[in-house]
């Protein structure tokens, strides 16, 4: 990884609590769980396929939680599952 590829991870670290607080009447319980999902491995891969584009992946991450959030996701899944962390 690149010094400039990590900074953009850094920021884009710095950008989750933003983007989630930005997200309509989220629960603490919803918030904690986001900013657990929304991981450094995650966030890289937004970048990637965003072609390290910052912008891209930042309003990618922001739909993504959005979604997660409006679909209720952490509430369907179990404690066991929810502790799980697959990577590709």
């Amino acid at each position: 990884m690149t010094p400039d590829q990590q900074k953009r991870i850094d920021d884009l670290r710095a950008e989750v609590p933003s983007l989630i607080s930005s997200l309509r009447n989220v629960t603490p319980e919803e918030s904690q769980w986001l900013h657990q999902w929304a991981s450094e491995e995650r966030l890289t891969e937004f970048l990637e396929i965003s072609e390290w584009d910052s912008w891209a992946a930042s309003f990618k991450l922001k739909q993504t939680l959005q979604w997660r959030k409006e679909f209720g996701l952490q509430t369907k899944m179990t404690p066991a599952v929810r502790g799980l962390d697959y990577a590709c």
